[in-house]
């Protein structure tokens, strides 16, 4: 009688270790091996603050060389998470790539092996060629963990194609191979990295101290008003604060992740086009740093009533101080903030010299700056777009000619000069909100730096423009708040429309025009249902 061959495999273990694999196995061993490789790179990353993970250090060769639409869609789109987003498909596309070579570890284990590591090695030269990479600190973590994760491979490799301890049972092990056995041992390599990895990457953030426990502000010079002074608008919910609060502020950078900077060791260079280079340390900077400025930020990129602006309490030093202090040269032009991460910024001279709030700051709303608005120094410029002056994390202040250097965001599009533009938004009702017929309160905020907002106005339905009541002003380079009281709205669809006019009397304008390259323009809209009360 002639046994089948899967038969004559199920009772002779010799013939079912001969043979190989399943692909499906195959591509499950090569996730994750994948997954142990970015383990082990996000455990040295996150216990020696000198390297930088593979996932990170890959994100940020991604962001330097995508094509300026892929940005700004992604920004867009994702927001606040287009970081994350960026993060999740670099992880996708790797277990992927390992899925593909575990496959072909099916049957050629070796080549399947050096191209893991090849792999690999290819995505940590990819990111040690991002700029500010240091090439030891990307290229370690990444080649640690290529050889771990090859380990991993081949052990679950060598796994998948193991017989069966007898007795065999053929429905639940095909083939005589021992598959519960690989599934344990895949499950547990998974299982052991994202936990491992997870917990070592939380206890090492947590074991870091934050600037507000290892920095204090020094006393200002001379203290602005503080906000009980001011009689802020009255509105039951949605209207803006007159501060944008710490962790509320908008955050939009090309980090991908954020820089764990001490100010123990860090510095602030100021050279270039200067008579006398000068390096300032954390502990001499704060004691410099006692102007304050409420200054208005907002990002290029943000839509016409969009979220991406915010006015903060800044404190920091005078940056036409700091340059006085090295001696600007006759043909000093152009000021390039440089971050310890790579990102670059460049505006004129005279914006920080024709009187303008332009500060080397280092407090936030009578805090250090939070690390993720740019401990233990950031500039702030009253009155341009943050692509081109508000480098966090500064490391480095470099004078330099108009024409000789452009900033990270020209190249890929964008405007070299950018001033911020008038603007107002509509914080309440929301759009597509409901409301009752009778009075309903509307609110919002406008900005115009740096001459400040005169008035507001809104319309409703495309009629006549009616004026709001403003807010108090703390200065023009900051935003003020607005009210109206929309009286007798009868029941409906109807859309509410607000411009706002600054000091020089410039009225914001109607003609709607896309962020790229200097700024949206056009009036914020809301649509709002009102029912009967």
């Amino acid at each position: 009688m002639t046994v089948p061959d899967d038969a004559a495999e199920a009772v002779d273990p010799a013939r079912a270790a001969a043979r190989p694999p399943r692909p499906r196995d195959g591509a499950i061993a090569g996730a994750v091996a994948v997954t142990v490789a970015f383990a082990v790179g996000e455990v040295l990353a996150a216990t020696t603050s000198a390297l930088v993970s593979p996932i990170e250090g890959v994100g940020d060769a991604v962001v330097a060389v995508s094509p300026p639409p892929l940005t700004d869609a992604a920004i867009a789109v994702l927001g606040p998470f287009n970081v994350l987003a960026l993060q999740i498909g670099i992880v996708l596309v790797a277990l992927g790539l390992g899925a593909l070579v575990g496959r072909l570890g099916t049957r050629r284990a070796l080549a399947a092996r050096l191209l893991f590591v090849g792999i690999a090695l290819a995505g940590g030269a990819v990111a040690a060629a991002a700029p500010a990479a240091e090439v030891l600190a990307t290229l370690l973590p990444a080649a640690t963990g290529a050889l771990v994760g090859m380990a991993a491979l081949w052990a679950l490799l060598a796994r998948a194609r193991s017989p069966a301890s007898p007795p065999v049972d053929p429905a639940a092990s095909p083939h005589g191979i021992d598959r519960r056995g690989f599934v344990r041992m895949a499950a547990t390599f998974f299982g052991v990295s994202v936990v491992g990895a997870g917990a070592v990457r939380s206890l090492s953030a947590g074991a870091r101290a934050e600037p507000g426990e290892i920095a204090e502000l020094p006393e200002p010079n001379h203290s602005l008003p503080a906000a009980s002074t001011f009689e802020q608008p009255r509105i039951d919910e949605g209207l803006s604060d007159l501060w944008t609060p710490n962790d509320e502020f908008y955050i939009v950078d090309t980090a991908v992740r954020t820089p764990h900077v001490e100010p123990r060791g860090w510095s602030l260079t100021i050279d270039g086009r200067v008579d006398n280079p000068i390096e300032l340390s954390y502990d001499e900077l704060l004691d410099l740093a006692g102007t304050e400025a409420d200054i208005l930020l907002t990002c290029v990129s943000n839509p016409v009533g969009g979220g991406e602006a915010g006015t903060a309490r800044w404190q920091g030093v005078r940056l036409g101080e700091l340059l006085d202090r090295a001696g600007l040269a006759s043909d000093a032009e152009q000021i390039v903030g440089e971050s310890v991460e790579g990102f670059t910024a460049g505006f004129p001279v005279e914006a920080a010299l024709d009187g303008r709030d332009a500060l080397v700051a280092v407090g936030m709303n009578g805090e250090p700056l939070p690390r993720a608005h740019g401990f233990p120094a950031r500039l702030v410029v009253a009155g341009l777009y943050g692509y081109v002056s508000a480098t966090k994390w500064l490391e480095r202040i470099h004078v330099t000619g108009w024409n000789e250097f452009d900033g990270f965001w020209v190249p890929r599009g964008w405007a070299k000069e950018g001033p911020v533009r008038i603007q107002s938004r509509i914080d309440t009702p929301h759009d597509r909100a409901n409301v009752v017929t009778g009075t309903v309160p509307v609110g919002g905020v406008a900005w115009a730096p740096l001459d400040g907002i005169e008035r507001v106005e809104v319309s409703v339905d495309g009629g006549d423009w009616q004026p709001a009541d403003l807010g108090p002003e703390i200065g023009g380079a900051a935003w003020r708040q607005w009210t109206w009281q929309w009286e007798n709205a009868t029941a409906g669809t109807h859309e509410l429309t607000v411009r706002a006019t600054d000091a020089t009397g410039e009225v914001q304008t109607a003609e709607e025009g896309p962020a790229r390259p200097d700024g949206a323009t056009g009036r914020h809209t809301v649509t709002v249902r009102v029912e009967e009360a």
